[in-house]
């Protein structure tokens, strides 16, 4: 949000606010699941902030799919993630 110039102070306040009043229900990554998070990021070479969406995904059986394609090109091993410029609809 801080990259946002287009956003005043008090627009990003009430975007946070907007989350929070929709009570999600927040659940913290599981040991498992941060032990996975720094094994794909170890093997793959990518920060443990994008390794835990994969492992998030791979967790619940979904696919994890990217626009970034640097990223989805370290994580071409992995079979459950792909580039969505390769996705044909």
């Amino acid at each position: 949000m801080n990259c946002k110039d287009d956003l005043s102070t008090a627009q990003v306040i009430e975007a946070v606010d907007s989350l929070y009043d929709m009570e999600l229900f927040i659940l913290p990554p599981d040991r498992a699941e941060m032990h996975r998070s720094v094994e794909i990021a170890r093997s793959c070479g990518i920060t443990s902030y994008n390794s835990s969406f994969v492992a998030l995904a791979e967790s619940i059986a979904a696919t994890f799919v990217t626009a970034d394609q640097r990223l989805a090109r370290r994580l071409r091993s992995l079979r459950s993630t792909h580039f969505l410029g390769e996705i044909v609809v």
